[in-house]
This record gives structure tokens, sequence and C-alpha cells, in this order.
């Protein structure tokens, strides 16, 4: 029976590692959110034939905002690897205490192809487009809190990063039909 006790409690201590970052436990560090533009060059590999695909730069640029803010702007522009062929630009706004999303717009202009515009609404329950500005209707219910993934590089740096730290976070891409799962990061 020492055993079995032994073997749960080892259980729990482990599960107590893992900081959920949500509405409810927050462990965010918002004063590691600076204003001004950062650049980025973003690229994806073929994991066999290591040729580099999807070649971006991003500008991501946080507006200056005061302590007493309600929400924070971030504007972000892609540009593929000419300038050319693909440009999107995107505003968030977020709650300056939470972090969780409020508004997320975006609009993808390409050569050859018309724009394409896009404009989520987010509650703590579900997000939902706004019908007169974007060109899909979508909505969907939402059982927590979710943090806006294409604010990822924002989002980690507000994380407490401490040597063998867990986070698990409920992330959204604003484009997703499917429902947000829960995933987790770590500090090694």
């Amino acid at each position: 029976m020492l055993g079995l006790n032994f073997l749960i409690f080892s259980f729990v201590l482990k599960a107590q590692k893992i900081d959920t970052l949500d509405a409810r436990h927050l462990f965010i560090e918002m004063q590691h959110l600076h204003p001004g533009l950062r650049k980025y060059l973003v690229y994806s590999e073929d994991s066999v034939s290591r040729k580099r695909l999807g070649v971006f730069i991003w500008e991501r640029n946080i507006l200056p905002f005061k302590t007493d803010a309600k929400s924070i702007i971030i504007k972000r522009k892609w540009y593929s690897y000419d300038s050319q062929y693909l440009v999107r630009t995107i505003e968030s706004v977020v709650d300056a205490s939470t972090f969780l999303p409020i508004l997320h717009h975006s609009a993808a202009t390409a050569m050859h192809r018309p724009a394409f515009v896009e404009h989520y609404l987010f509650t703590p329950d579900s997000v939902y487009t706004a019908p007169i500005i974007s060109q899909k209707k979508f909505q969907l219910s939402l059982q927590q809190s979710v943090y806006n993934w294409e604010l990822d590089l924002e989002t980690f740096a507000l994380f407490p990063l401490r040597k063998e730290k867990k986070f698990a976070i409920y992330f959204y891409p604003p484009e997703s039909a499917t429902l947000p799962k829960c995933c987790e990061h770590s500090v090694e």
C-alpha cells in the first residue's frame, strides 16, 4: 500500500509543475511586452529534402500603450520572399491585463488574386466574424478562454520562463473551425 501511495503522490507532484495559462490562472508577465517594431525571417523546411519553402519577412509592431490601458494593439505585416506574391496585414487587439484576444483583422493581397479580408471578434465564450467586414461567415463556441495563435511570439515572451518550467495553454488560430486543444510547452 505504501508503494501505491508514493506512486499517486509522485503523479500529483508532476501534475502540479504545469502552469495552465488562461483567464483563471494568470501566469503571464505583462512587463515583458515592449512597444516597438520587430522583424523576423520565417521559413518552412521540408524535413526530407531540406528545401526551404514559404520564405516570409514578418514585421510585428506593438503600438505604444499606457500602463493603465484597457487594450493593446499589435500590427503585423507578412511579405513573401519577393514582396510581390503575397502581402498580409494583420491587426490584433488584446486585453491589456490578460492578453486575451478581443479583435483580429487580416487582409491578404496576392498577385493575380482578389484581396481576402477576415475580421474576427472574441468574447470569453465564442469567436465570430463581423459580417459587414469579413468575407466569410463564422462562429465557434468556446469551452474556455483562448489565446490568439497569430500572436505566439508575443505570448511566449510573457511566460515566466525559467528552467524546467512547463506551461499548458489554449492557442487558437482565428480561422480554424475546430475547438482549440491544450498545448504543452516547456523550458529545458
